[in-house]
């Protein structure tokens, strides 16, 4: 690995720094001691990055020679380690992911004493109403909705992070029935916006079938209530998606901007025109100051061959649409709308300080690591060893 490419794919979400953030944004506490094995890793390679005088650089790489003789299983340890650096940080922030994202299906619904008082309502994190829409007796993609019932939840204060994806938003193509039948041939990725009750907005508009009608007949008759059930079926197609189960091997890129990512059909290789930034995901978010919006990249399959599929539609109006309705009772996922009044302005950001974990790191891998760098600053001299056991001088 050359020293540009450590520093595009450590230095960007997993130096030292970087992944005592993380264990503080995770929960799992075996995680955190697989990030703080890592850690003590990423720490050793950067004392040596960080030895600028280049004879004792030269006499470094003399000691490296022998440490491959005398330890080569640390070398080989830590040689994995850096091969296989992207996948590995992509892996653990996508834990992270996984953690923050909220399990809708843990929402129980509410009470009929709560929902039948109006102030009990108010007190309540969350609002759910099983049962509460209607869908019309329609027909989308080759499926008949006959008047299924569709869940309705309201966000009122309760904490959460969620992936949204636009559908169809700036007219690519994109419709529900792709979330129905396996993928043969295609994009094996989608790109989604996180969401949290501290920021949500920034998303894309919605595109509109009436804009299309309007554009074709330069009028619309909003007394048709048959071309206006017509419209909303097309409309289906059009709705904000959300995503709530993903699995950490799907985070394929992310960002705090838009990332201009593409693809070839059926390629897993995925580029991105703009930097990517990795850091935990309400961190990304907060770090938008409330304008714009980050960019995520899935894999629109896990490892298992499980394909990715939305646990709910975001509707932003006080009363869901029909489209909206539709939607939900085709995916058969409930309706979810946060109520503005209740968001949380004053969370705080995740803290940038070092971990204060009490953890101990895997003491087989501290004493090799210890060890090679002994072999490594075999025949130093005192203050030579200084410099690359700290890694600055003095």
């Amino acid at each position: 690995m050359s020293y540009d490419e450590y520093m595009k794919k450590v230095h960007n979400g997993f130096s030292s720094r970087d992944i005592d953030v993380l264990i503080n944004s995770i929960n799992n506490r075996d995680i955190q001691e697989d990030l703080n094995r890592y850690k003590i890793v990423i720490k050793f390679i950067e004392s040596i990055i960080n030895v600028k005088d280049g004879k004792k650089l030269k006499n470094f790489a003399h000691r490296l020679n022998e440490a491959i003789y005398e330890n080569s299983e640390s070398v080989i340890d830590i040689y994995n380690i850096l091969r296989d650096i992207e996948s590995i940080k992509k892996y653990y922030y996508g834990i992270e992911i996984s953690e923050k994202l909220l399990d809708i299906s843990e929402l129980e619904p509410t009470s009929e004493e709560v929902l039948a008082n109006e102030e009990e309502k108010k007190r309540q994190p969350y609002i759910r109403e099983n049962k509460k829409y209607t869908c019309p007796n329609v027909e989308i993609h080759g499926r008949k909705l006959n008047n299924e019932l569709v869940d309705y939840i309201e966000l009122n204060g309760i904490d959460f992070t969620f992936f949204v994806h636009v559908l169809n938003a700036y007219g690519t193509g994109g419709t529900l029935e792709d979330f129905k039948r396996s993928r043969l041939i295609g994009k094996t990725y989608i790109c989604v916006s996180p969401i949290t009750d501290n920021y949500y907005f920034g998303l894309a508009e919605s595109h509109d079938a009436i804009d299309d009608f309007i554009e074709e007949f330069d009028d619309i008759d909003y007394d048709d209530e048959e071309l206006l059930l017509d419209i909303s079926i097309e409309n289906a197609d059009n709705v904000k998606l959300i995503f709530s189960n993903i699995s950490p091997e799907q985070l394929a890129a992310m960002g705090d901007h838009d990332l201009c990512s593409g693809a070839d059909d059926n390629s897993l290789e995925i580029t991105t025109e703009r930097k990517e930034k990795y850091a935990p995901i309400r961190k990304n978010v907060d770090s938008l100051n409330k304008k714009g919006y980050c960019e995520y990249v899935l894999y629109r399959e896990d490892n298992k061959g499980k394909v990715i599929y939305p646990t709910a539609i975001l509707s932003t109006e006080n009363e869901p649409s029909q489209s909206e309705i539709m939607a939900a009772a085709y995916l058969q996922v409930p309706i979810i709308h946060i109520n503005n009044k209740y968001l949380n302005k004053d969370k705080q950001n995740i803290s940038d300080s070092q971990s204060t974990s009490q953890l101990e790191p895997q003491e087989m891998l501290k004493h090799k690591l210890q060890e090679m760098k002994n072999i490594l600053l075999k025949g130093f001299k005192n203050s030579e060893a200084s410099v690359i056991s700290e890694g600055r001088k003095k």
